[in-house]
């Protein structure tokens, strides 16, 4: 894996999503503040009609709780489009053959159109981190142990992204039928909310989502202190396989399916 060429695909994403201005601006600041806010206004009325906490989410910890939970989804967003929304552009521009008969390997495509879409939202990431850095300080050690947790739930659905691209380059009409799963996963992944809102029957299920866990530790060892070591190794396995299964499926998709649809 050469470090060049991840850098080198991550600048060019970056140089095309800053073409249009403006568009970056809505995207990446004023779309994740939608639903912080609609969100904040649901506790602010749960708190001012009398209720203590919801689901141990209480007045001194909604905040961070919230806004925690905005980072965690743009994050899950970024990483499950950056790919395939690239691709499709590559896919009309003619130029996708290109990408994918390059010397780059695929882990190395992966993570370089990762970092690309991840530099967007670096600037509301940094305020949001250091946003809750100042209603609730962290120590230095807890604050690092939760950036590598991010980076391996990202690296987690970036292996799912990679999936969706393959089906956006060989067939959109299947594709699309991967939306409803998207918003069913978020759904599922408790950004905004406990898990208590949930009825007990899908605690299982809700428990064996990856994303839902990173939310719940890293929430966890910021509001409340509590540590959980063993998370890194369940995230670290996680990530190897959904990076494994989305090489793997990508590559059988390509080769038998191919591009189609331009």
């Amino acid at each position: 894996m050469e470090i060049n060429r991840i850098i080198a695909i991550a600048k060019k994403q970056l140089i095309l999503n800053l073409r249009f201005k403006w568009g970056f601006f809505m995207n990446n600041f004023i779309f994740p503040l939608k639903s912080l806010i609609s969100f904040f206004l649901i506790y602010i009325g749960f708190f001012y009609s009398g209720a203590n906490d919801i689901g141990g989410v209480t007045r001194g910890t909604y905040v961070v709780y919230l806004t925690l939970g905005m980072t965690f989804f743009m994050i899950f967003n970024t990483g499950w489009n950056a790919i395939a929304q690239s691709f499709m552009q590559e896919k009309f521009w003619q130029t996708i053959q290109g990408i994918l008969v390059s010397p780059a390997k695929k882990i190395e495509i992966i993570l370089g159109y990762g970092i690309g879409g991840l530099m967007n939202f670096i600037p509301l990431l940094s305020i949001s981190l250091i946003f809750c850095y100042i209603l609730i300080p962290i120590g230095i050690i807890k604050f690092l142990y939760i950036i590598i947790l991010l980076s391996l739930m990202y690296i987690i659905i970036l292996g799912f992204g990679f999936i969706k691209a393959a089906l956006n380059l060989s067939n959109e009409n299947i594709s699309a039928l991967l939306t409803p799963a998207f918003w069913i996963w978020v759904a599922l992944s408790c950004f905004y909310y406990p898990i208590t809102s949930f009825p007990k029957f899908l605690y299982p299920i809700i428990y064996l989502n990856p994303i839902y866990h990173t939310n719940f530790v890293i929430k966890e060892l910021w509001i409340y202190g509590k540590f959980y070591p063993k998370s890194f190794f369940f995230l670290s396995l996680t990530a190897l396989i959904s990076l494994s299964v989305g090489i793997y499926i990508f590559n059988k998709v390509w080769k038998k399916i191919g591009i189609q649809g331009y």
